[in-house]
């Protein structure tokens, strides 16, 4: 994987349950903070360019490297939807990002139409951790954008989203181990939570990726990750992510990539069973440790993220 965004695209649609806003010196109040403001700056630290469409028009669309959809709270057009879809399935990349349903005056969750050709489904709940932030409570499979994330202390910047469905042929990437969901969400907005029987508890989807065409489809179950408030922590994951999708990048979940291994792993399981000398099977070990630490080593150097601006003038 790798962070690097030179010469890339990332066009935001502007519709969504947001603002731009950035935080301010001693501010005093959470909402001055805004919402997704910081997430230019990072995608310009780290070489790539950023639009926000009103519209995502086909010229928009022409340029863009990545696609991303922020919790949107208006009906879609057709001839949106349309463009959106022949934009994937001619190559391109969409990032949905999710959060527990609203539903008010002038004003209601939308992205189950953008997800409607996929097999990704955002269920009506609040995906809530053991601990704060999930702390603990990660299982992320083997992925680009998770390469050197830490579960520790917030290193996917998860906070109260909704879980997923993933379908075949889509595949998750994060799951949330520890953690329950709650119908509905009403414990997103009063902050009030508990479990309950009946209540779907552990083994969470949190994120997960289609192929769709010739692009891909990625969805989070919260847009967390990708906000002011969590970015201090998850920027490693978020620019990861967006380095991932708009390289459009290969995964250890590719079909030839896990048959290749698994005929890899018979054929050597089958050499040392037929001439089971101690020595061969110490050396196969000692070889085979040795390289998965070099090749986890170097994915995990050449996937830094450094928002240090060094690739954007």
């Amino acid at each position: 994987g790798t962070s690097n965004l030179k010469g890339k695209t990332i066009v935001a649609y502007e519709e969504g349950y947001l603002d731009w806003l950035r935080p301010t010196h001693d501010g005093l109040e959470v909402e001055t903070d805004g919402s997704f403001g910081m997430l230019p700056l990072l995608v310009e630290s780290l070489g790539g360019t950023w639009v926000r469409s009103a519209e995502l028009s086909s010229d928009d669309l022409a340029g863009a490297d990545v696609v991303l959809v922020l919790h949107p709270d208006q009906p879609w057009q057709p001839d949106q939807l349309e463009r959106l879809g022949d934009y994937v399935r001619g190559g391109g990349s969409l990032l949905v990002a999710a959060e527990p349903r609203i539903a008010q005056r002038g004003s209601a969750s939308s992205f189950d139409e953008v997800l409607q050709p996929t097999a990704i489904r955002v269920h009506d709940d609040t995906a809530i951790g053991h601990q704060a932030n999930w702390q603990d409570s990660f299982e992320a499979f083997a992925h680009p954008a998770a390469v050197g994330a830490t579960e520790t202390w917030g290193g996917f910047g998860f906070r109260d989203g909704s879980s997923l469905q993933a379908a075949w042929p889509a595949r998750p990437v994060l799951v949330g181990r520890y953690g329950y969901a709650t119908p509905g969400s009403d414990a997103a907005l009063t902050s009030v939570f508990r479990y309950e029987a009946g209540h779907r508890l552990g083994d969470l989807v949190l994120a997960a990726e289609q192929r769709f065409g010739g692009g891909r489809v990625f969805v989070l179950g919260d847009t967390s990750p990708l906000a002011n408030q969590m970015l201090v922590e998850s920027y490693g994951f978020a620019g990861r992510l967006l380095g991932y999708l708009a390289s459009q990048g290969g995964t250890p979940q590719a079909p030839w990539r896990q048959l290749l291994s698994f005929l890899a792993a018979g054929g050597l399981i089958a050499l040392l069973v037929w001439r089971p000398a101690p020595a061969q099977v110490a050396l196969c070990s000692i070889t085979m440790a040795a390289t998965l630490a070099c090749v986890v080593a170097t994915s995990r150097w050449s996937s830094r993220v450094l928002p240090d601006g060094r690739d954007h003038k």
